[in-house]
């Protein structure tokens, strides 16, 4: 049993670090949002290890170094820019880091970095682009939102596919919605769902305006249609176009 050996070799390992080798240094990953306070190891860990939190930076300490290493740069954006560049990276600071060396190779010559620009250097993502796609149908746009989904297509991502991330973000929505209506706030709904609270922040922006039972309906309608779809009733592409077209502006 490969749990009962983990747990029996924990003595030695707890001899260990009772008196470890001082040439080596041992590092230990926890991946887990808490360690447990309860158990031996754990306190014996505490008492003879450094413990560094590595965990996700908060929105606002994400922002705020960010806008520093931007004037650092002498890099001018837009608000607005600003605020599609943290989507865009998905407010990690080490992905931001990253894809800020393209800002900086364009702003090198005296250039503001405007919306547009962070939209042509920065890749977007399938869920960011079903994000957006999302909108689309809330609001209506049938134009835009067919043309998003056939240059989806063009990309080689599959109508299933593009379907299921589509139910994810609309049930996120209507979780939002839902919390929201009983009084829960952004960190309570994050804590809630398990989920980080920057994408709850913009699922509260996108559900707003919207009311509950048309989330529910709709979200109810795209379970549906992926069943028709999977079960050979219905050509998938064909559907999710008459979807997009049933929730245009009348």
């Amino acid at each position: 049993d490969v749990y009962k050996r983990q747990e029996h070799d924990l003595d030695d390992f707890l001899n260990y670090i009772k008196d470890p080798l001082e040439s080596s240094v041992m590092v230990i990953f926890a991946d887990v949002d808490k360690l447990d306070e309860r158990k031996k190891i754990t306190k014996q860990l505490k008492k003879a290890a450094v413990v560094i939190d590595v965990a996700p930076m908060k929105e606002a300490d994400v922002r705020q170094y960010l806008q520093q290493s931007l004037a650092n740069d002498g890099i001018e954006m837009s608000r607005e820019a600003f605020d599609l560049f943290l989507r865009l990276t998905d407010l990690q600071l080490s992905k931001a880091m990253q894809e800020l060396q393209k800002l900086r190779l364009y702003a090198g010559n005296g250039n503001k970095i405007t919306k547009e620009i962070v939209l042509q250097l920065i890749p977007k993502t399938l869920e960011h682009n079903v994000f957006e796609l999302t909108s689309d149908v809330l609001k209506g746009n049938v134009s835009d939102a067919l043309r998003l989904y056939d240059d989806l297509l063009l990309q080689g991502e599959e109508t299933i596919k593009i379907n299921a991330i589509l139910i994810s973000q609309v049930r996120l929505l209507l979780q939002a919605a839902i919390l929201m209506k009983i009084g829960y706030q952004q960190a309570n709904i994050a804590e809630t769902l398990g989920i980080h609270p920057y994408r709850v922040k913009l699922a509260m922006q996108q559900a707003r305006g919207f009311g509950e039972k048309q989330l529910a309906a709709l979200y109810n309608e795209l379970i549906e249609n992926d069943y028709l779809v999977k079960s050979g009733q219905m050509d998938k592409e064909y559907l999710f176009q008459l979807f997009v077209l049933k929730h245009g502006k009348q």
